[in-house]
């Protein structure tokens, strides 16, 4: 068990940096006066029942730099990895969640624009039919609707 530990806290510690257990340190006979500590909190390990209290040691002429890190991570190098894969894979499921939604608003799009083509498509069936009927003056008045529809088609 306590090679897991060690093997954690060596693995969670960044370069120079010393990681104990709260456990070892009560153990130590003589601290040296001029280390500092600084609490990183209790740690789970699916090994052991208890949490672990995990302290970081540095010198007091570096206290300002103690507590220069905002996270701490106590995971081996594997449970990173799959910390970092994980995060990527929340990633992507969130690209790809708002893909489906713009491919949604475009397939509804698509299918307004082809309602509106129909609706034209009748109307011109309809017109046309009913154009051999036409004086030159109604044919005028239909030209001049036709040419409407068509700006406002592209302009929508």
């Amino acid at each position: 068990p306590a090679v897991q530990i060690v093997e954690r806290l060596n693995a969670a510690a960044r370069g120079g940096e010393i990681l104990t257990t709260r456990i070892t340190l009560d153990h130590m006979e003589d601290m040296n006066p001029d280390m500092l500590q600084n609490d990183l909190g209790q740690f789970e390990m699916k090994e052991f029942t208890n949490p672990i209290d995990v302290l970081q040691l540095f010198p007091a002429g570096l206290e300002k730099r103690g507590s220069l890190y905002d996270t701490f991570e106590f995971l081996t190098a594997e449970e990173r990895k799959q910390v970092e894969l994980q995060q990527e894979l929340d990633k992507l499921a969130e690209a790809n969640k708002s893909l489906k939604e713009q491919l949604l608003e475009t397939e509804k799009k698509a299918q307004e624009a082809r309602e509106r083509a129909l609706e034209l498509d009748n109307w011109l069936k309809e017109t046309c039919a009913g154009l051999r009927d036409i004086d030159n003056d109604k044919l005028s008045e239909v030209m001049v609707e036709i040419g409407v529809m068509l700006k406002e088609t592209c302009a929508g």
